[in-house]
């Protein structure tokens, strides 16, 4: 079954459209775009769209490539909002730790500074895992990758739902590596490897869930290869699946700064 992470978030968008109709307060999103790459223009762009659709006030400064840390610092303080998101990647001499760390902890809906949100992307594979009544007690869950924005907030809920599980990084040893997947009911992956995770690496009827997106040659790739798709019971696909939910994720987490 492949899922369609578009649909997921298009019920969410209602949800949502319909909860701020009755809000008393129009909720307001600050975003900080830095140069002019073109993937971060297009993410801009989407969430941009998404949020004036439900009704929210988004609110844009584009500042240009060769801005130095002090002025994104600054731009950041300027916004008068619920919610501040700085579009990451930024220019090479800028300091991201510096950057993200003066993003109010309250309005860090994209939480990239600790915010006390659901992480977009964690928050969009378990929602569609949700959605999809896939149960993960006593199931063999296996996170590939270790990263801030899926494999670590991934693994904390884990932790805190109690589940089981192991990882796989790229200091697992091969052998031990393959054991794992070809063994696992769950895969969750965000390595950003390309097609990684080959047909003969994983068992029948697994519950594939593919974070990693990652561009090759101006297309967006996941981890997963396309071979896996018979194999699986469920796959979210890249483009397509993870990634539309997690921009619903962070308005879910705009709303509730807002109800704050």
């Amino acid at each position: 079954m492949l899922v369609n992470g578009k649909q997921i978030q298009n019920e969410i968008k209602e949800e949502l459209k319909s909860l701020i109709e009755k809000c008393d307060e129009t909720p307001s999103l600050g975003i900080v775009l830095v140069g002019e790459d073109p993937a971060s223009e297009k993410f801009v762009s989407l969430k941009k769209k998404f949020g004036e659709y439900i009704g929210v006030d988004v609110w844009l400064k584009i500042l240009p490539e060769s801005t130095d840390t002090d002025s994104v610092v600054s731009a950041i303080k300027s916004l008068d909002t619920h919610g501040v998101v700085v579009q990451l990647p930024l220019p090479g001499q800028i300091d991201e730790s510096v950057v993200l760390s003066n993003i109010p902890k309250e309005k860090d809906v994209d939480v990239l500074n600790g915010g006390d949100f659901d992480a977009p992307v964690a928050g969009a594979v378990f929602e569609v895992l949700s959605r999809h009544d896939v149960d993960l007690n006593n199931k063999k869950i296996v996170v590939v990758g270790e990263g801030k924005l899926v494999g670590l907030p991934v693994i904390e809920v884990l932790k805190m739902r109690n589940l089981n599980y192991d990882v796989v990084n790229l200091d697992t040893p091969e052998e031990k590596r393959l054991e794992l997947l070809i063994e696992a009911d769950v895969i969750i992956t965000g390595a950003g490897d390309p097609h990684f995770i080959k047909r003969d690496m994983i068992k029948e009827g697994v519950v594939l869930v593919d974070a990693g997106a990652s561009e090759k040659a101006g297309k967006l790739e996941g981890d997963v290869d396309s071979e896996c798709f018979e194999g699986a019971s469920f796959v979210t696909p890249v483009p397509g699946g993870i990634g539309p939910i997690t921009i619903a994720i962070l308005f879910k987490n705009l709303l509730k700064a807002c109800s704050n």
